[in-house]
């Protein structure tokens, strides 16, 4: 809100944000400056090493909810070599690497991976991605998951998904 500004349009804005718990000096959750795709709810945005302990601790926290998607989470040692690892596949050319984002706070909620993308005639990618427990069944990933196809079909040229898991997820719609 620009200062002076006491209009009933900024008054109500100011109080809609305290509302939600968001100050004037923090009216952007961290990390919204670098979303590429924004929702209503969520917002979609690169891997930084800055997000490390953030994501290990979700996957640890989820670790039982995603064992049918992924059998064997690995030792924290292991998973923090997987995500120094990961980090540079998420601007490869071949895949793009998308954390799932709370427009409320910037909180990490899930990740989402454009992987094996093949340009030119044969245009295609595998769609992977996994939600945090605790924000499982919250309608986040619906939102999102449209979001990233829209941005992998811009930035990639690719126009055929394949999901990378055939487990029942609500989405069919999108294949």
């Amino acid at each position: 809100m620009p200062l002076g500004d006491s209009s009933p349009a900024a008054s109500t804005r100011t109080r809609l944000t305290e509302r939600r718990g968001v100050t004037a000096s923090s009216r952007h959750p961290r990390g919204v400056g670098s979303a590429i795709a924004v929702g209503k709810r969520i917002f979609l945005r690169r891997p930084a090493p800055q997000d490390r302990q953030e994501y290990l601790a979700l996957r640890r926290r989820s670790a039982s909810f995603l064992t049918p998607w992924q059998p064997r989470p690995s030792p924290k040692s292991a998973a923090a070599r997987q995500f120094a690892a990961w980090l540079p596949s998420a601007r490869s050319g071949q895949s793009e690497k998308l954390l799932l984002c709370s427009n409320e706070d910037g909180a990490v909620l899930a990740s989402i991976n454009l992987n094996e993308i093949v340009r030119g005639p044969a245009q295609s990618a595998y769609l992977g991605y996994w939600i945090g427990a605790p924000y499982a069944k919250r309608g986040y990933m619906t939102e999102a998951l449209p979001l990233a196809l829209r941005h992998g079909s811009r930035s990639s040229g690719c126009t055929a998904w394949r999901p990378t898991s055939c487990q029942r997820t609500g989405l069919r719609s999108l294949w």
